[in-house]
């Protein structure tokens, strides 16, 4: 629990924060649909050597796309806060939350799409431990970082930290997952798993994958 101060208006700006974190789960999510449905396709055949150069096309394309997905949250965030007639505090915190999420898109992207990628290869144990350990490190960050109270019940647990920062707290837990997630991922694609393994070479743009990713991806808009 918040500061009865800055519930209200922390709770106008998370609510059209949830809005974006929908969009955001929804723009990233295109380049892996195109790899993953790619990537499985070339494994079913044997190309492995195809798999793996699609792996690190969609990586690639996934962290142009994310900057892309960044740069237009930074500046959409002050005229959404505009458009829902928000308080001023709660415009603030809004914009705030957007542009801290938004520093994070591109490894929200790679950690996205690098899951998708390993499911079409069939793996799919690794992507739920990184899954869960992003969701420990969100709540443990944003819970520190927020000064936020546990209530449980008519119990409740202080915050032991003084940090403080509420909402912003919040966002930078979220931002600190998806990094966290995002190089994660791509420690295990670099490791690599059975035939799928992330290679340097495979990184230099190749625009005709490029667009066998996008003809794919592009319609699950």
């Amino acid at each position: 629990a918040l500061p009865e101060a800055v519930v209200l208006p922390a709770m106008d700006a998370i609510g059209i924060g949830s809005y974006i974190g929908w969009f955001i789960a929804i723009a990233v999510s295109g380049v892996g649909v195109g790899g993953q449905a790619l990537i499985a396709r070339a494994m079913g055949g044997g190309h492995e050597k195809m798999a793996s150069e699609v792996l690190g096309q969609s990586i690639l394309l996934a962290g142009v796309w994310g900057m892309i997905v960044s740069i237009g949250l930074w500046f959409i965030a002050e005229p959404l806060g505009d458009l829902c007639q928000l308080s001023d505090a709660a415009k603030t915190y809004l914009v705030q939350y957007i542009r801290i999420l938004a520093l994070s898109m591109p490894f929200c992207s790679i950690m996205t799409t690098g899951a998708m990628a390993l499911h079409g290869s069939g793996n799919t144990l690794r992507p739920a431990i990184v899954t869960l350990f992003v969701n420990v490190v969100n709540i443990t960050i944003s819970f520190v970082m927020s000064g936020a109270d546990i209530r449980i019940g008519e119990k409740v647990i202080s915050n032991p930290f003084e940090w403080d920062l509420h909402v912003v707290g919040i966002a930078l837990g979220t931002a600190a997952a998806y990094i966290v997630g995002g190089i994660c991922i791509l420690g295990v694609l670099f490791r690599g798993v059975k035939d799928l393994k992330l290679e340097v070479k495979n990184l230099v743009p190749r625009f005709d994958i490029f667009w066998k990713i996008g003809r794919i991806g592009i319609p699950s808009f």
